[in-house]
């Protein structure tokens, strides 16, 4: 399985919704598949910066941090 994926080689596929420089949220109008399970995803966000909170959309949200050897995952 391929996990890589470049936005540049898709940009004609994806609908840039947002870009603060360190967030942004692409949207999928093509069914383009994720390179982790295969099956389309709706949105796309590449995040530059160390850590970002999400907003809860089920009533918890959750932090991710990136580390220099992985990402870790705060859920709350």
């Amino acid at each position: 399985m391929d996990l890589e994926f470049d936005v540049h080689d898709h940009r004609h596929q994806l609908k840039q919704l947002r870009d603060t420089g360190e967030t942004a949220v692409f949207e999928n109008r093509d069914e383009l598949t994720c390179p982790a399970c295969s099956k389309p995803f709706a949105r796309l966000m590449i995040v530059t910066g160390r850590a970002i909170t999400f907003p809860p959309t089920d009533g918890n949200p959750f932090c991710l941090l990136r580390r220099e050897d992985d990402v870790v995952i705060f859920r709350h």
